[in-house]
This record gives structure tokens, C-alpha cells and sequence, in this order.
């Protein structure tokens, strides 16, 4: 993959938040992913709630499938 963006998506009580990472491949394929992220000081935890295996050929649906994805994740509920 040539290029990863990882944007906010919404933030939690305790400090977590969730967010999107964004690729698009040199052949022009969009893969995406959510995570759960945890910043303490000088570490930041993440755990994938999706993973890269969701693709298409448009950012939008890529994103609308990792969406889709982390909505029934247990994971997603829980901080890292």
C-alpha cells in the first residue's frame, strides 16, 4: 500500500477513541480499517476492530464496509 491516513471517528469517556485508517494501493484499490485507540503519556494503544481485508475500488465503499464490519465487533465496545 502507498499511502495511510488515520482520522478520528468519534471519542469516549474514558479518553479512547475510535478511528479509520484509509489506503489506497498503487493499482487504486481502498482498503480500510477501524481501531480502538488509547493514548497514556508517550504510548498509544491500538486494537483493530476490522481488518484490511476490506477493499473496493472507491474510498467510500471501502469505508462503508469497515464501518459495517466494526458495528457487530464486541471489540469495538471495549477500550484497549
Amino acid at each position: 500500500m502507498s499511502r495511510l491516513n488515520l482520522e478520528p471517528l468519534m471519542t469516549f469517556s474514558d479518553g479512547s477513541y475510535l478511528a479509520i485508517s484509509t489506503e489506497c494501493s498503487k493499482e487504486g484499490e481502498f482498503s480500510c480499517a477501524v481501531y480502538s485507540v488509547l493514548e497514556t503519556g508517550d504510548h498509544t494503544a491500538f486494537r483493530n476492530v476490522t481488518n484490511h481485508l476490506v477493499s473496493a475500488s472507491t474510498c467510500l465503499t471501502a469505508q462503508e464496509q469497515a464501518y459495517s464490519c466494526a458495528r457487530g465487533s464486541t471489540q469495538i465496545r471495549a477500550s484497549p
